[in-house]
Formats: C-alpha cells, structure tokens, sequence
C-alpha cells in the first residue's frame, strides 16, 4: 500500500519493481504451463495498468500536476498492487 505524499523518484521506483514482479510472474506461468485464457487476461490486465500508471506519471511529472494527483494515484496503485498480488497468490499457491 502506497500512502499519498510520495515522490516521484518514489513511484519511479515501484514502477519498475512491479515491472520486475510481473516479469518474474510471467515467467514463472510459462515455466508451470498454467497459460490459461483467466491467466492470460489477467496478467494483461495488470501490465495494461501498471503501464497506464507509468504514462500518468511521465505525464504528471512532465506538467509538474504530481502533488495534486498523488492521492488519485495512489489509490489507483494500490488497485494495481491487489490485483498483482491475487494473481501471484493464484500462482504461487
């Protein structure tokens, strides 16, 4: 969970560890042959979103609009990371 006065070498960071997660989980569904259609759609949901979030803050930054977005953001984030986190449950378990 993501509180709302971050910055955004902060949320730079968490972009790419979510990216390195999703990787990871894309990996690890190959390597157990679970790529199911739910799986699929699932994991493109999330990386869809994850990649979303990422212009949104490029863009935010760019226009120097990050303070007044943040809260918006980091609830949308942490969207993000339970969806992430019920996939890599679904898998790993």
């Amino acid at each position: 969970m993501l509180n709302f006065n971050l910055r955004l070498d902060t949320m730079h960071q968490a972009i790419g560890q979510v990216s390195q997660r999703l990787e990871a989980l894309q990996i690890e569904i190959e390597e157990r042959g679970e790529i199911s259609d739910a799986n699929r759609a699932c994991l493109d949901h999330i990386q869809q979103h994850q990649h979303k979030l990422a212009m949104r803050l490029a863009v935010a930054e760019r226009q120097g609009t990050w303070v007044s977005l943040s809260k918006e953001f980091a609830m949308d984030w942490n969207l993000l990371l339970d969806d992430l986190d019920a996939l890599e449950e679904r898998i790993y378990d």
